[in-house]
């Protein structure tokens, strides 16, 4: 949204659009990522409700004095990631990103203390690091390759993306945290720790077709298409008749899926 010279005029343009948004998914048949307006849990809320339900979690300490925390951790390494978003808008239409960082115990506890709170986390030496995509039930995975964490947006193409079957466990860790937070969709970062699952965070508006990109295959595109169809159809149903539109068509860019035609 362009800045105007007078701030407050800004300000109450910025905050009239997002009044008007939050509102209207009060009003809409469903809501994504949740079945309910507000449905997205922060950081924080994320760990204590995975905890809660007998998952693991790195241990965490929320702080404005990287140091102390770092120095009740074990390992060598410990993440360092803000408590909000990882982006911040210095300018309209300008995102500027403070992402998750991997760095030396050592060098931490040399930091000075901040005037705002940090999560500070151990680093769990893992065998393997997922993102599985949770869609109306169904489960989407792909093991991620990568050198930190920010490794994304600062070197995508060491970035490596394959489609895999998610694990047992970790498939049943993503249902039930869904079901927790009454996610429809949900985007989840997890490890696998000798076999253990170790939950990280959900993002309940990741982009999925970055992965999608990387991996080739349209699985996750495709579920969201017939899940969003499937919500189409019943708001229809509550509301009046049929429309002529084929929204999967529309959805999927005129391809289709197989079998029983939906």
């Amino acid at each position: 949204m362009p800045a105007t010279a007078d701030a407050a005029q800004t300000l109450l343009l910025a905050e009239s659009w997002h009044s008007f948004v939050r509102q209207l998914c009060s009003l809409a048949p469903a809501s994504l990522p949740g079945d309910r307006p507000g449905d997205r849990p922060g950081r924080l809320e994320q760990l204590a409700g995975a905890a809660a339900a007998g998952i693991r979690v790195p241990r965490t300490v929320v702080t404005t004095d990287p140091a102390r925390a770092a120095a009740a951790m074990p390992g060598r390494r410990v993440v360092v990631k803000v408590v909000g978003e990882h982006f911040v808008e210095t300018s309209p239409g300008l995102l500027t990103g403070v992402l998750p960082e991997v760095a030396a115990r050592a060098e931490v506890l040399r930091r000075p203390a901040l005037a705002y709170p940090v999560i500070v986390q151990e680093h769990v030496e893992h065998d393997a690091e997922l993102r599985v995509y949770h869609v109306a039930g169904a489960v989407h995975a792909y093991a991620v390759g990568k050198r930190a964490p920010d490794s994304p947006w600062r070197e995508e193409a060491e970035v490596t993306v394959t489609p895999v079957a998610a694990p047992p466990a970790a498939a049943d860790a993503v249902r039930r945290l869904a079901s927790l937070w009454g996610l429809t969709y949900g985007a989840f970062d997890l490890l696998l720790s000798a076999g253990e699952v170790v939950f990280l965070e959900v993002n309940t508006d990741g982009d999925w077709r970055w992965f999608e990109t990387k991996a080739g295959g349209r699985a996750v595109s495709t579920a969201v298409a017939l899940a969003v169809r499937t919500l189409h159809l019943t708001a229809l149903g509550n509301t009046g008749p049929p429309s002529p539109l084929d929204l999967v068509d529309f959805l999927l860019l005129g391809t289709r899926t197989h079998g029983s035609g939906r």
